[in-house]
């Protein structure tokens, strides 16, 4: 988000897909970075979103003739950037949503359980 989207203070960034494991760091680093955030998220995962620091939550499809830019991201295995979101959660400023957490016997489960829509945030995996 920093090194491609280049946030910084007083930009507005849309979050689409908010309520979802990526979608909830974006949504608190483009916070955390001053910007407003504008978040799409499902109904269940509002109030969620709305903690993360989202300015704005609702549904909504844009125009193509907007001029609004979207970019795909992609999340790598970076290791200074992981230390520095390690720094970020440690400090409170970045929290993890955990719906749940279940012991290893379960492993099996947890993606029927999933596509249920009852898992909202991370499952730890207890071993």
């Amino acid at each position: 988000m920093f090194e491609h989207g280049k946030v910084t203070v007083g930009q507005r960034v849309l979050v689409n897909g908010a309520g979802g494991g990526v979608g909830g760091f974006v949504t608190q680093l483009a916070k955390h970075a001053g910007a407003e955030v504008i978040a799409t998220a499902s109904p269940r995962s509002t109030e969620a979103v709305r903690r993360q620091g989202a300015d704005q939550v609702t549904p909504i499809e844009p125009a193509a003739d907007t001029g609004v830019s979207a970019m795909h991201m992609v999340a790598r295995n970076d290791v200074a950037h992981l230390a520095a979101l390690v720094e970020l959660v440690d400090a409170a400023a970045l929290s993890i949503d955990i719906s749940e957490s279940r012991p290893l016997a379960d492993l099996a489960d947890i993606p029927h359980h999933s596509e249920t829509g009852r898992t909202r945030g991370k499952v730890v995996i207890i071993p």
